[in-house]
């Protein structure tokens, strides 16, 4: 109750010291180590229907308490409030809108400590409404130290994005690059001999383009055939059945027949590459290659396109690298279109003929790349986990509770088991109306609904999710198992008949999780103790929860060290 009613004095106290009118603030001259605000946009470019994301990042940052933003936006665009995400951190967000002038603002509550340094402040979604340029201009930002001193920043910096017509689909799609290039057409006689083996490899070194028939018809012949365009050191390999999807005929329309796939390899546009490089140093991480794009289109006979950017099976691209890596400190990343940041996606490193090979999965497209990171942490020293928990962080797949510190000994709730998972698995963000009580507007919303709409985690008959509750290792053994087939390699049944039980307290182990955790143990991504005891009923730890992590990646075929 108590932090209710602080949260809600600090929302009213943000619209009477943000919103109100700027007399009494004391205006900061910019000067060297001077606090400064700086726009960027995550696409140089967008179709009428797409949403892009508008970023704003802050330097030399001083006890940040509170901040309001104040930006002209374009006719052609409108804020998209449910997909804006605020980062300053345990803020309460308000806005307001009049015309074109938009006023975005957040405040910490209570006697929370200001922010220091570089931080991102805010990532604001727009929608492209209109053809044309969308020009967007940070015009100043309000900022209140803990003490409520308020101090005006005067910036007036542009940014802007090419909106293009739906019926324009060539109109500035090269991001940048030159890939003006006719695409080569992939005929009947390419897959003469590979349907068969399941792998139709087409090398090009500009995009290639398809009868989506064609490609239907090889899918039919061979459900898991793969179509592998190679271009240069860089392939791309496209599960053909993802093209008979009932949603991608239903936007190809009655034409779907006479449609046309187009695949496309590119080097990243100079924004993306900018990203790139804030991302990795976000992370604390070496970019080791530029950003490449990959991208999918289906081209219907008249003129129009649609995009495929998310798939139902995991899509994997490689990359030959010319140098080496350590496997353990090296993993890949994709720029998220929806907030400009690189996240990380599952990898496997593996050596062909003397070269490193860099193999990606992910069930969607967007612009890829390779980092390095090397994460220590001061409380893993001796412990049984060290080697596991590093290597999965340096994977950008765990996070600690701090720089220095990991605890790993601490259990995971069901939230933060679910947001591993979304991490792990690549799972897509989820916006909207969320299907569990009392997860709105939390931390964990959109984790925990990608890990229900993945069919990963359930929630209780009543409706709630208990996000805060610990999370059991016989929960944890039946979430593996689905995260298994949900990867593309189910989990064989073991024989429930033989005569030895695996534990010595399987008779302690639910009803509902004993197959499960016979399963997952014999696939070997869970075990017993030395004792051969499971515990089914202790919580997990976040050690464990990474090391569980790692095996489920392993025996999925998408994770190397």
């Amino acid at each position: 109750m108590k932090n209710g009613f602080y949260k809600r004095a600090a929302g009213l106290l943000l619209f009477i010291c943000l919103l109100g009118s700027a007399s009494g603030l004391q205006n900061a001259i910019a000067a060297e180590g001077a606090t400064t605000f700086d726009i960027r946009v995550n696409k140089a470019s967008a179709e009428v229907g797409d949403s892009f994301v508008v970023t704003i990042d802050g330097v030399n940052l001083d006890r940040l308490y509170a901040y309001e933003l104040t930006l002209e936006l374009p006719a052609n665009a409108t804020f998209e409030r449910s997909k804006t995400k605020d980062y300053l951190p345990d803020g309460l967000s308000v806005y307001h809108q009049e015309g074109h002038t938009l006023r975005y603002g957040s405040t910490k509550s209570g006697q929370a400590a200001g922010e220091n340094g570089t931080k991102t402040l805010a990532a604001l979604t727009l929608l492209a409404n209109a053809s044309g340029i969308a020009e967007i201009q940070l015009v100043s930002v309000k900022t209140l130290d803990p003490e409520l001193r308020a101090t005006l920043h005067t910036v007036n910096k542009k940014i802007s994005v090419q909106v293009r017509s739906n019926s324009a689909p060539n109109e500035g799609t090269n991001n940048g690059t030159e890939n003006s290039a006719v695409p080569r057409t992939i005929t009947a006689a390419d897959g003469s001999g590979q349907v068969e083996s399941g792998r139709i490899v087409v090398s090009s070194d500009g995009p290639v383009q398809a009868p989506l028939a064609l490609l239907q018809a090889w899918a039919k012949q061979n459900s898991a055939a793969v179509l592998e365009l190679q271009a240069g050191k860089i392939t791309y390999s496209l599960p053909l059945s993802e093209l008979s999807s009932p949603g991608l005929l239903a936007l190809l329309g009655a034409d779907a027949s006479q449609a046309v796939i187009k695949i496309s390899i590119t080097e990243a546009s100079g924004m993306q590459k900018d990203l790139a490089k804030i991302g990795a140093a976000d992370l604390g991480s070496k970019l080791l290659i530029d950003p490449v794009e990959f991208e999918v289109t289906a081209v219907r006979p008249d003129g129009k396109s649609v995009r495929l950017s998310s798939f139902s099976a995991y899509v994997h691209r490689s990359f030959q690298l010319e140098f080496d890596v350590d496997p353990s400190q090296t993993t890949g990343v994709y720029l998220d279109e929806a907030t400009g940041q690189l996240l990380p996606v599952p990898t496997l490193l593996r050596v062909v003929n003397g070269n490193v090979v860099a193999d990606l999965f992910r069930k969607g497209n967007s612009a890829y790349a390779l980092v390095q990171t090397n994460k220590r942490f001061a409380d893993l020293e001796g412990h049984w986990s060290q080697t596991t928990v590093e290597t999965m962080a340096n994977k950008l797949l765990v996070k600690g509770i701090s720089e220095q510190s990991f605890a790993p000994n601490k259990p995971v709730t069901r939230a933060e088991f679910a947001t591993l998972l979304m991490r792990a698995l690549t799972l897509e963000a989820v916006a909207g109306q969320a299907s569990f009580k009392g997860i709105q507007g939390k931390w964990y919303e959109s984790a925990v609904q990608s890990a229900a709409n993945a069919g990963l985690m359930n929630g209780d008959p009543d409706g709630s999710f208990r996000p805060n509750a610990q999370i059991t290792r016989q929960e944890l053994a039946v979430v593996l198992k689905r995260a298994a087939g949900y990867a593309g390699k189910s989990v064989e049944r073991t024989d429930q008949n033989q005569s030895r039980a695996p534990f010595a307290d399987q008779a302690a182990i639910a009803y509902w999780a004993r197959a499960d955790i016979a399963d997952v143990a014999a696939a070997g991504i869970m075990e017993g103790d030395a004792s051969s005891t499971f515990r089914p009923e202790a919580p997990a730890s976040r050690a464990e929860a990474a090391a569980v992590l790692k095996r489920l990646l392993v025996y999925a075929k998408m994770f190397s060290e």
